[in-house]
């Protein structure tokens, strides 16, 4: 999958500092979650378009991936702060490897059947979508979310 990164990830991490520090309610945080993941959702709308549309329908590929679940997983810690698109699906007991779907490799059975086989489909269906507009006014969302959450913290200080 190609990750998105949005600039801000340190107020972020300082944001979860100062909710711990302060013992503020943590209502702030709650409320910062709800706005980033209804925000969320015209992006992924367009994800799934985007796969439905650029991946072969002819086995049925694009529905397959369209169907795969995403979500946003937000997280607040020092090291690792900052919001990440997270897509996946699992397939025959296992994860299926969506990154390479994206770089434009697929594996499947042949007939159905084992030898597994490579296969090649057009790459970047979710570049796409996160170099269009939805994901530049997610990312602007994200950042204004958390500006509004520190200033509400800051606020309670």
């Amino acid at each position: 999958m190609a990750d998105l990164e949005v600039q801000g990830a340190e107020k972020l991490a300082l944001l979860g500092k100062a909710v711990r520090k302060l013992g503020t309610d943590r209502t702030v945080l709650k409320h910062l979650n709800r706005r980033i993941r209804t925000g969320f959702k015209d992006t992924r709308k367009e994800l799934k378009t985007s796969a439905r549309d650029t991946l072969p329908r002819r086995g049925g590929l694009g529905k397959w991936v369209a169907s795969a679940s995403v979500r946003v997983s937000i997280r607040r810690a020092a090291n690792t702060a900052g919001v990440q698109v997270v897509m996946g699906r699992n397939s025959a007991g296992k994860r299926t490897d969506m990154r390479a779907i994206e770089r434009g490799k697929v594996r499947h059975p042949t007939w159905g059947h084992k030898p597994w086989t490579p296969q090649r489909v057009p790459e970047g269906f979710a570049s796409k979508v996160f170099e269009g507009p939805a994901a530049a006014e997610f990312h602007g969302l994200v950042i204004a979310s958390i500006d509004d959450a520190v200033a509400e913290v800051l606020r309670a200080f």
